[in-house]
């Protein structure tokens, strides 16, 4: 059973779930693609990655472990929020507002996935996944096969992360290939630092490869701005040092000064 919203994104299986929500695997009708270039006639819906929020109440297991946002794909969310407590910030609605608009902004910056939509969905309902899935059921796909208003966001489909790739081979990635990414992925930040924000959650499970869009090659994306914060202030200069800020990040990967609870800035991110 298909189920569109919009009146062009079709939700086909839910990929992944994490602390902001459920991620989908869907279609965009308006938008086809030529699968066999050396039959052009056969055309495909463009593949598409749709990121449902949770509402308050429906609380998430990561949520819940670590105490306390592209796509946005198969991957697994255990980084903390912004502010201790239920505040504004914290909520899910919130979140996925300020994911949205930092995702805007920064669109047409390299390795940035691309944004097709955000918005409300009134009475939005998941699917099931399908037999022999290898998505398993949680309560956070549960919670969303109960029609309900959420924030969607339809983001850019991008299949495997960085850590994926490494962990299928058996010797994990060479080191020209660990140059390549290092180099791919400092130019990336690099022109999100020059849009006036820090990532703050830079792992490999928010690495993900993807196609370029001009060019028939791969590229390197990053996603996941869920926890991503603009550090200059109206008049550009850097926003001012705080050491008494919550902890922001996934504690694997974080900087010493993120762990110290300092003010993040670019360095953190590198």
């Amino acid at each position: 059973m298909k189920r569109y919203f919009h009146k062009r994104f079709n939700v086909v299986k839910p990929i992944g779930s994490g602390s902001f929500g459920v991620v989908y695997l869907g279609t965009d009708i308006k938008s086809m693609y030529v699968q066999d270039k050396k039959d052009v006639s056969q055309q495909e819906p463009q593949l598409i990655a749709i990121k449902v929020g949770l509402q308050e109440g429906e609380r998430s297991d990561s949520k819940k472990r670590e105490g306390s946002s592209s796509p946005t794909n198969t991957k697994s969310n255990n980084h903390v929020s912004y502010e201790p407590g239920q505040t504004k910030k914290d909520s899910h609605a919130y979140r996925m507002k300020r994911e949205a608009v930092i995702i805007k902004r920064l669109q047409g910056q390299e390795g940035v996935p691309k944004l097709y939509w955000f918005g409300m969905v009134p009475q939005f309902k998941g699917t099931q996944a399908p037999i022999g899935s290898h998505v398993k059921m949680d309560r956070k796909m549960t919670a969303l096969l109960k029609p309900k208003t959420r924030y969607v966001m339809v983001t850019q489909y991008l299949s495997k992360t960085l850590g994926q790739l490494a962990s299928q081979r058996k010797d994990g990635l060479t080191s020209h290939e660990m140059f390549k990414v290092v180099n791919d992925m400092l130019y990336v930040i690099e022109g999100v630092h020059s849009k006036g924000f820090l990532h703050r959650d830079l792992k490999p499970d928010n690495i993900m490869v993807g196609k370029h869009p001009n060019k028939d090659q791969q590229q390197l994306y990053l996603i996941d701005y869920g926890l991503s914060r603009k550090y200059t202030m109206s008049d550009g200069k850097h926003i001012p040092y705080s050491s008494f800020r919550s902890f922001a990040g996934t504690p694997r990967y974080a900087s010493i000064q993120a762990h110290m609870v300092g003010e993040q800035g670019r360095r953190d991110d590198l």
